[in-house]
């Protein structure tokens, strides 16, 4: 790096791992939106540039994280996945193209979810990227209730997600984060600003 110049990678990626979280729950966007078909989603991207700038700070600096044995048993998960697939894939009639599909998705999970185990990281930088999930999660809810009462989509309607279930789950997880920080939150109007947060993604859930 230049002299003078100073460039703290890990904050770009605490910043980027705020954009991920927001598109997350955004995934279909550009297919509802603009009819554009790609694996490349927007959130995936994202992850892309995460990994990226990992790598960049490797040439830097690499220790490995000491706690990483914590996670033992979720590489023993993906290692069982890997033997069945392997197992179905001598046994039975074989997808390659989804497992290929797959097999991209899951190494960009896994690899945003390391990156995570080797940055500082604060808990406030935690609860940053939280929220930036919980706006995602507002956007497809708001985006659900627009279907809901002005396209007169009465189904199961998963926004800009792949499938309602998740959106349900991702509704969830945005209420809970919701409920632990309410008793934290100062000032009448943004505890009333909280609480029809949540009463509207409850509504949305139910629908």
């Amino acid at each position: 790096m230049s002299k003078g110049i100073s460039i703290n990678i890990d904050r770009i990626i605490i910043q980027l791992l705020c954009w991920y979280a927001l598109l997350i729950p955004l995934e279909h966007i550009l297919e509802v939106l603009f009819q554009i078909e790609t694996i490349l989603k927007p959130y995936r991207v994202l992850a892309i540039l995460i990994i990226g700038c990992f790598v960049v700070r490797l040439r830097f600096k690499w220790t490995a994280n000491p706690e990483l044995g914590q996670d033992i048993f979720l590489y023993i998960i993906f290692i069982y996945g890997l033997i069945v697939t392997l197992l179905r894939m001598i046994t039975s009639t074989f997808n390659l193209a989804l497992f290929f599909n797959d097999a991209f998705q899951i190494s960009l999970y896994l690899g945003v979810f390391v990156v995570i185990r080797h940055i500082s990281i604060t808990r406030s930088d935690l609860l940053r990227i939280t929220k930036f999930l919980a706006g995602g999660v507002l956007i497809n809810s708001s985006f659900i209730f627009y279907n809901f009462f002005t396209l007169r989509v009465y189904g199961r309607d998963p926004g800009f997600m792949d499938n309602p279930n998740y959106m349900a789950l991702s509704i969830l997880v945005v209420i809970l984060l919701l409920i632990v920080q309410y008793p934290s939150i100062n000032g009448l109007l943004k505890k009333v600003l909280v609480l029809a947060m949540m009463l509207f993604l409850g509504y949305i859930f139910m629908l």
